[in-house]
Order: structure tokens, then C-alpha cells, then sequence
């Protein structure tokens, strides 16, 4: 499991620039420009330019966001801008975040998040928040077992505490097999099958401290 810090972003420093340096960052906005219009969707309009529904539920964009190939966990941004949604592969063996965001009413082609590229992990359940995200940082042993399968996370609403979904199994061993010890060992926590956990929030405090933006 891995944390996303935050922080607000700050005021932006004044620069000057000769006129050359200006003539030459013109030329390169116009080839960033002209390379980020090639990457822009024919779409433009609210929530990805679909048809809004009414009561009767209906697929979302499809061929472009919904594929056939596992897409779940949707969130959009408040300002409407911003959709990330995951995608899976092979039986969950791959998956990731896509993003896609509105630029002057045009959204963008859904591409892998920046951050979720590495296939030695699985990326999730996106979230928004207003503030700029860190990073991500390895949880550690507080968290992560050695199993690795912990997931869900979420603080309480005094912010005193971190729940999360774990399936470790710690030290759940059957010295002998018998009828009555594999019911046991199945209706009983830690046997493989995922439990909640709690911890004290202080764990992201001291993860805070690590952020690098």
C-alpha cells in the first residue's frame, strides 16, 4: 500500500527573459501545443461528452473509457476537468490508472496516470483532492505485509486513526489436519481471506516527512 502526501502549492516566482529566450520559448509552446492537440480526443462537452442518462443505467463512453477490459473505480474531479478510472488485464495480473483531462472543451485521448507505470504494482481505487499530490510512498512494515495484499485504505472521521484491508495470515497454522481444524481455520480471522485493521494515523504523520513533491 502506498500514501500520497500533500501539499498546497505556492506562489510562483516572477522571471524575466530576454527577447531571445522568449522568440525561442514561443517556437517550443507552439511544437508542445501542436504535439498536445494531436493527443486531444474528437470529444468535447460535460462528463466526456456523453448522453446523459436517466433512470436506466447506461455504458460510459464506450470503446474509449469503457473497453471490455475491466474498467472500475471512476472518480471525476469538481470542476468536471479530470476523469481517472482504472483498467485491469489478465485476470488482474495488470492494472492501472487512466487519466484523461478537458483542455479548452477538448478531453484528451485516456492515457496511464504518470505515477501508475509501474507493473510490479497495482493501481486502484483512485481519489481526488484539491491540493497537489506527492509521490508515492511505501508504507512500510506498520502497513504492508509480507504477503503483499492490503488495500482500501481509509482515516476515520476524527483523523485519529487508518483503517485498511489486509489478508495476512500472521502466525494461523494448523498443527494437525482434522474435520474440525479446517473449520476452524476457515471461520476464523487471518486464514488468507482479506480482514480490516486499524492504526493510529500518527504512521501518515511520519510518512508526511519523507514526501517529495
Amino acid at each position: 500500500m502506498y500514501l500520497h502526501s500533500l501539499k498546497t502549492p505556492g506562489t510562483m516566482k516572477n522571471l524575466s527573459y530576454t527577447s531571445l529566450l522568449i522568440i525561442t520559448l514561443s517556437m517550443t509552446a507552439c511544437l508542445s501545443d501542436h504535439k498536445e492537440n494531436n493527443n486531444r480526443a474528437a470529444i468535447r462537452g460535460d462528463y466526456f461528452g456523453q448522453t446523459l442518462p436517466g433512470d436506466t443505467a447506461k455504458l460510459f463512453a464506450p470503446d474509449i473509457i469503457s473497453t471490455g477490459m475491466n474498467e472500475r473505480d471512476f472518480a471525476i474531479s469538481p470542476d468536471g476537468n479530470e476523469i481517472f478510472f482504472c483498467r485491469e488485464v489478465g485476470n488482474f495480473k495488470y492494472t492501472t490508472i487512466i487519466y484523461t483531462q478537458r483542455i479548452d472543451q477538448s478531453w484528451t485521448i485516456p492515457e496511464v496516470f504518470e505515477y501508475c507505470t509501474n507493473p510490479e504494482y497495482k493501481y486502484i481505487e483512485p481519489h481526488l483532492c484539491l491540493d497537489r499530490w506527492s509521490q508515492p510512498l511505501n508504507m512500510g512494515p506498520k502497513i504492508n505485509s509480507a504477503n503483499p495484499k492490503e488495500w482500501s485504505a481509509s482515516v476515520s472521521p476524527d483523523g485519529k486513526y487508518l483503517f485498511f484491508m489486509s489478508a495476512r495470515m500472521e502466525n494461523n497454522t494448523l498443527d494437525q489436519l482434522s474435520q474440525q481444524s479446517l473449520n476452524r481455520f476457515h471461520n476464523s480471522p487471518q486464514n488468507g481471506n482479506s480482514d480490516i485493521y486499524w492504526i493510529s494515523s500518527s504512521v501518515i504523520d511520519e510518512l508526511k516527512l519523507q514526501a517529495r513533491f
